[in-house]
């Protein structure tokens, strides 16, 4: 995937360039627009159209790769990251030793090489055959397999797995909802037996009024500004 990124860089193929980058990027790139971050690398390499490969900056070329991958939240994965940061360490050396050194221009022999070699037909066979040697490994194991399935699925031991994003959320909000009901549901009670205790004669006085029944008041006064104010922070939060 390197070999073809190259490639696509410095013989100005942006759709290749695309491709390699979408790969590498994986599931991550489910959520991505991805007509506007293919037109983004499409305008990055037709800038370079036309550009002599002596004036060509592999590095700077991938630094601005990966610039256009963060803009998009798209993560390479690590030991290519680490690879581009050894390749751009390579190129700074190399014109520190040599300033008339080009590493576009060294480097598309050396690519066209790498690629002519990868697809030559004693190369093509041996990977057919590593292939193939895997394939009959998978079909030598299938029967196995299915007879575990099958197993498990009589005794009703097969597990599914199913990820729900942000289930947390979701249920941290369920419970910051009961939570208020519940206060709410106290702040009634509260309100509807001090009702009750104000009607009736007798007890404790408070201000020429039954205390307890005062005491419900202002317990369901201060629940109720608690659950506003939770209420209203809420609100701040998801605006």
């Amino acid at each position: 995937d390197l070999l073809n990124l190259l490639l696509g860089l410095v013989q100005h193929r942006p759709q290749q360039v695309a491709d390699v980058l979408l790969d590498w990027a994986g599931s991550g790139a489910d959520g991505v627009n991805l007509s506007q971050l293919e037109a983004e690398i499409e305008d990055f390499v037709d800038q370079y159209h036309g550009t002599p490969l002596a004036d060509l900056s592999l590095g700077g070329m991938l630094m601005d790769v990966t610039a256009i991958l963060r803009e998009h939240r798209l993560a390479l994965p690590s030991e290519l990251a680490l690879l581009i940061k050894a390749f751009i360490s390579l190129e700074s050396m190399g014109r520190g030793l040599d300033p008339a050194f080009h590493m576009a221009g060294e480097a598309l022999p050396i690519l066209q090489e790498v690629l002519r070699a990868r697809y030559r037909p004693r190369a093509l066979a041996q990977r057919g055959r590593h292939t193939l040697q895997r394939l009959l490994q998978v079909g030598e194991q299938l029967p196995h397999d299915l007879s575990q399935l099958l197993r498990s699925a009589r005794r009703g031991r097969i597990q599914v797995g199913i990820e729900i994003s942000h289930l947390q959320h979701v249920g941290d909000q369920i419970d910051r909802a009961a939570s208020r009901l519940s206060v709410a549901l106290v702040i009634a009670a509260l309100i509807i037996g001090s009702s009750i205790v104000m009607t009736v004669d007798g007890g404790p006085q408070l201000l020429g009024l039954p205390a307890f029944g005062l005491l419900g008041y202002l317990g369901a006064a201060v629940g109720a500004v608690w659950l506003l104010r939770s209420i209203a922070r809420a609100r701040r939060h998801l605006d």
